[in-house]
């Protein structure tokens, strides 16, 4: 990150304005989060409730990945990587030898080899 940081002062010598987003100009790797936005936050990690001052923070978002949407437009355009999360039945899970689903929790009777 230092690096990062470095590089990016090079690239903004004399200019008049600096935004974050700068750090990740050339692909440099990391996260940008904002603990001065609210936007960006949520107050449960389901990202169901919006933050407030002097509530908790169960979610921020890496606003280097959000492009300027907001949290609502960010999440909506983000593809659902889990089928079936909520484990209400079987359905896009692969099963392993002792595993099921029922009442809607996963059930393993024994612990995971390998």
């Amino acid at each position: 990150m230092v690096a990062s940081l470095f590089a990016a002062n090079q690239r903004l010598r004399g200019s008049a304005s600096w935004l974050p987003t700068a750090l990740f100009a050339a692909g440099e790797q990391g996260a940008w989060y904002d603990p001065s936005d609210l936007t960006s936050m949520r107050q449960l990690s389901t990202g169901a409730t919006a933050a407030a001052v002097a509530s908790p923070v169960g979610f921020i978002a890496d606003k280097r990945l959000m492009g300027g949407k907001t949290f609502d437009a960010f999440v909506a355009g983000q593809p659902e990587l889990v089928t079936n999360g909520d484990f209400s039945s079987g359905t896009g899970w692969t099963l392993g030898t002792g595993a099921s689903i029922s009442g809607g929790e996963l059930i393993a009777s024994a612990a995971p080899s390998g």
